[in-house]
């Protein structure tokens, strides 16, 4: 059960607020994902550390 906010915490914690998590997770179920996938995308991904910006 979600608890209301009570007291100042109503002024910032607004009922319409976006929750990322709950919106992320739907995005990646109507995407399809399976928990299986985000080990095949690491595997795959390219690792080499970035090169360093330079200002010439």
């Amino acid at each position: 059960m979600v608890q209301k906010p009570v007291g100042p915490e109503r002024l910032v914690k607004s009922e319409t607020r976006l929750r990322l998590g709950d919106a992320l997770a739907a995005l990646s179920r109507k995407a399809g994902l399976r928990n299986e996938d985000p080990t095949v995308l690491d595997a795959v991904r390219d690792t080499a550390p970035a090169k360093p910006l330079t200002f010439d």
